[in-house]
């Protein structure tokens, strides 16, 4: 990037952080982020370690792992230990997030403006409005890290750094989210297809070992304080052949991470929050209209990429084709390997199962974009981001919504733990 290009991504970077750090106080503090609140405040005051993460909803089981823990515990640590504190964590997490997606993108279509493509992923209405303490929302810096591995390895297939991340980072989602079978599981088709070269097993090894670490005290721990090997796994398994039909769900769930929370709020008015805050504040209808037609319009273009019929005839060829070529059969195939992998899930393909695969999503609308002879003006995509962002922030912010961290009762709060 040249000087003007670095300052300008800098600025967007520094407001991204800003907004995300600004909105902290209106994010969820409901039943699972108390949950997970709980135990890291109890660590930062000084308790011992917790050596399991958060619960699997209606199971009864626990993510193995002293990861989550960790991750909302340090902080406290550092700065306080306060529902806010640990809310801001996470918004900065997910602010490092995108900045690794904004870089992997950077790297794979350089010709794009920068510019642009920083502001639409560095302000995605998703990443901001739904990132609160909940396991899924520490899911995407390992998901962009794994991503990056893979591209590294499409590239270089000896490539060190690529097998390590590899290996580390599907171990440390495993302990955020039963969702990372999903990144083996594309590593697994690709290899497959014999577009991705076996890594080399050493780094590969490494990886797998370091991410490891957080998950030596719950293998020491015995029960009942860690579940038997396998056990937070098995009990969440369940053949449901219908499952097949949720395919078209997926793919649409896919593509609105990066295409915006607008699109489909429209469609589904939870909590009627387009009721309550258009007839308490009129004005937000033309941001909110604006953010829908860009949003209709990435939509568009993601949706063409998976209707391309030239594109699906060249995935059984990915072999010997050039890395764009490979990428387009993983993203064109990670619908049907998330069907594929929910067949056997006791739960619904829901938003926060497939967060995991947020920073693949931008894919198919920059593969699109990236093809037209004319890409759109900086001043449309400027005038999508601002709307985007302002519509899902201030109307989530303005929302009915009953579990909103500045609106807890101190009643509601988690014990603070031993001091």
């Amino acid at each position: 990037m040249r000087g003007r290009e670095l300052l300008a991504v800098g600025l967007l970077a520094a407001a991204s952080l800003a907004l995300r750090l600004g909105f902290a106080p209106w994010t969820d503090f409901s039943q699972d982020e108390r949950e997970i609140y709980g135990p890291a405040a109890a660590f930062a005051r000084g308790g011992a370690l917790p050596v399991a993460g958060s619960s699997v909803s209606g199971s009864g089981t626990r993510l193995p792992g002293s990861l989550l823990p960790l991750l909302v515990g340090l902080p406290l640590k550092l700065a306080g230990v306060t529902p806010l504190a640990a809310a801001r964590a996470a918004a900065a997490w997910n602010f490092a997030a995108v900045l690794l997606v904004f870089a992997l993108y950077r790297g794979l279509f350089p010709a794009l403006p920068a510019v642009p493509l920083a502001a639409w992923i560095l302000f995605a209405p998703w990443t901001i409005v739904y990132t609160s303490l909940w396991n899924p929302s520490w899911l995407p810096v390992f998901s962009a890290l794994f991503f990056t591995g893979l591209v590294r390895l499409l590239r270089r297939p000896r490539d060190a750094a690529g097998a390590f991340l590899l290996g580390f980072a599907p171990v440390m989602a495993l302990q955020l989210h039963l969702s990372f079978v999903l990144l083996p599981a594309l590593a697994a088709a690709l290899l497959a297809l014999r577009a991705l070269r076996p890594p080399r097993p050493v780094p590969l090894l490494l990886g797998a070992a370091a991410g490891a670490a957080t998950l030596v005290p719950y293998l020491l721990a015995p029960p009942p304080a860690a579940n038997a090997a396998g056990g937070f796994l098995l009990p969440n398994l369940a053949l449901h052949p219908r499952r097949l039909l949720e395919l078209p769900v997926i793919l649409a769930r896919f593509l609105s991470f990066a295409t915006g929370e607008t699109f489909r709020a429209y469609a589904n008015d939870e909590w009627g929050v387009l009721r309550a805050i258009l007839a308490a504040h009129p004005w937000l209808a033309l941001p909110g209209l604006a953010a829908l037609a860009g949003s209709a319009w990435l939509y568009l273009q993601g949706l063409r990429f998976f209707l391309d019929r030239r594109r699906w005839r060249a995935v059984p060829r990915a072999r010997g084709a050039g890395l764009l070529a490979r990428l387009d059969a993983l993203v064109l195939l990670t619908p049907a390997v998330a069907t594929a992998l929910f067949l056997c899930s006791r739960r619904r393909p829901a938003a926060q199962a497939l967060w995991i695969l947020m920073p693949l999503s931008f894919y198919p609308v920059l593969r699109r974009v990236g093809e037209r002879r004319r890409a759109p003006p900086r001043a449309a995509v400027a005038l999508y981001v601002a709307c985007a962002a302002a519509y899902g922030v201030l109307a989530y912010a303005w929302s009915p919504h009953p579990a909103h961290l500045n609106a807890a009762p101190a009643s509601a709060l988690p014990a603070p733990g031993p001091r």
